[in-house]
């Protein structure tokens, strides 16, 4: 397995010097969030892609969903990973709390 798809550091870069997080993260509506908290999220994602994600892309394009008898059918990976990212709050990461 590759870890290379992604660096870190660049996407860090992005967040913080181009997108300027830390100016985003003063707004009410992101005052339980702070640089480490968002380091953590994402070093929390990065490992779960690598280890789960990752290694099933090449099997899942090999595999793609497809239309049949009026309903569309997916890799049976794609519930297991749906049910993941709900578990790690990517879901409804964009949503209010309430």
């Amino acid at each position: 397995m590759s870890a290379n798809y992604l660096s870190m550091e660049t996407l860090t870069w992005f967040l913080l010097d181009v997108f300027g997080l830390e100016e985003v993260l003063k707004a009410p509506r992101h005052q339980d969030h702070d640089k480490a908290s968002v380091t953590q999220f994402l070093d929390t994602v990065k490992k779960w892609c690598d280890t789960e994600l990752f290694p099933v892309f090449r099997e899942m394009d090999e595999h793609p969903a497809r239309f049949e008898d009026g309903v569309v059918k997916v890799h049976p990976i794609v519930g297991a990973t749906m049910k993941r990212a709900g578990e790690l709050g990517l879901l409804g990461a964009t949503f209010d709390y309430e």
